[in-house]
């Protein structure tokens, strides 16, 4: 029973890994966008308030791109073969 419980967590981590690199994709190619839209027509409105929102957004991106995963979590789990792929981080930007 805890190995079902332990797969559906896995899977659910592979998923929002998934999700987090779609959306640091989406975040690269926004901010290409904007400074291409931000070079060209400068008189954009909004352009304060959507260079504090990217900048805001690379920020996170740079934060949790550094942080390794934690000890504790290392030490609990128990087999490579589970978690092997828990660990990596990739990096697009």
């Amino acid at each position: 029973m805890s190995s079902n419980i332990l797969e559906e967590i896995i899977s659910s981590l592979n998923e929002l890994n998934g999700m987090q690199q779609l959306n640091f994709e989406l975040l690269e190619q926004l901010n290409v966008a904007c400074e291409y839209f931000l070079k060209n027509y400068p008189h954009l409105p909004n352009t304060e308030k959507l260079a504090g929102l990217l900048s805001k957004a690379l920020a996170l991106f740079e934060e949790i791109r550094s942080k390794p995963p934690s000890d504790e979590f290392l030490q609990h789990k128990k087999s490579d073969n589970n978690f092997s792929e828990l660990g990596t981080r990739k990096s697009i930007i």
